[in-house]
């Protein structure tokens, strides 16, 4: 129970551009897990959210256990860092160390296993990649057509007098707005296909070596799969920042809805008692 406590805490401060409470490794995002864990945690005066960077202003970084406290004028945690794609060296180099150790000590049998294989695991790779750019397409019409609604509601929102629900309302639209610029910068760079590393059709035909087809599809493997789990983890992050828009955005919109029909009310009634008090004075 006091878990659970202390973890939707952790969530809220979490979830606020003031006093930020966050988690590097994780690009930000705290989990159930991290109560549990000797992880890093991050608190800022104010974290901004600009796609795949994460900007925080006066900042402390701290582990519980290990007791060390580090402090920060800023601080810029970038994506590209924790969820780093391979080059094409790297990728190489990791099949040229599967050559070594495993390719040559194969049968012919053993390695027209082995390329079934990796066929099969690249096929899989190559649809989970389609259905992660079909989410982001997915998305990315998703929150085109609810901005439409927010615009709307943060057009009303400024015709309200200031008073301390309203200001918390005001808030709420500022986090509106960096949750919607962060999701859009993130859709852009999910959408938008660097390229990707793939062996090459003439190494594989100058090769003389017997298993070079087998390296080849290796290399394939070794680099969809780094592509898998690189655009998965922009997704994800783009599941959780849509999620935020569209659950403050819906608030924002019943508040909208609530506050003018109060005010509305309210303009209303007076007309709806002179208007009576007219008739009464025509009867006499």
């Amino acid at each position: 129970m006091n878990k659970n406590i202390i973890f939707r805490i952790m969530k809220f401060f979490n979830s606020t551009p003031l006093l930020h409470l966050s988690v590097d490794e994780n690009f930000d995002t705290v989990t159930r897990s991290h109560l549990s864990t000797k992880k890093r945690f991050r608190l800022s005066l104010i974290a901004l959210n600009f796609g795949t960077l994460k900007l925080y202003i006066f900042t402390l970084s701290t582990t519980p256990i290990a007791r060390k406290i580090g402090f920060n004028f800023f601080y810029v945690l970038d994506f590209d860092k924790i969820q780093q794609r391979k080059s094409g060296n790297e990728i190489s180099a990791i099949a040229e160390e599967y050559e070594k150790n495993t390719l040559n000590n194969l049968t012919p049998n053993e390695r027209s296993r082995q390329e079934e294989f990796l066929k099969i695991r690249i096929t899989e790779n190559n649809d989970s990649l389609s259905n992660i750019f079909d989410k982001a397409n997915y998305y990315t019409t998703v929150i085109l057509a609810f901005s439409a609604a927010l615009v709307y509601a943060y057009s009303k929102l400024i015709e309200l007098q200031l008073n301390i629900t309203t200001l918390l309302i005001f808030y709420l639209v500022l986090i509106n707005m960096l949750d919607l610029l962060d999701l859009i910068l993130l859709l852009r760079r999910s959408v938008s296909v660097s390229g990707f590393h793939r062996y090459s059709f003439k190494s594989l035909c100058t090769s003389k070596k017997e298993y070079a087809l087998t390296k080849s599809l290796y290399f394939d493997f070794v680099a969809s799969s780094n592509d898998v789990q690189y655009y998965a983890g922009l997704t994800k992050n783009t599941e959780m920042r849509s999620f935020r828009v569209i659950l403050i955005g819906f608030f924002l919109l019943i508040c909208t809805t609530i506050k003018f029909n109060h005010i509305e009310t309210k303009q209303d009634s007076p007309l709806l008692y002179l208007q009576s008090y007219t008739t009464l004075d025509k009867n006499r």
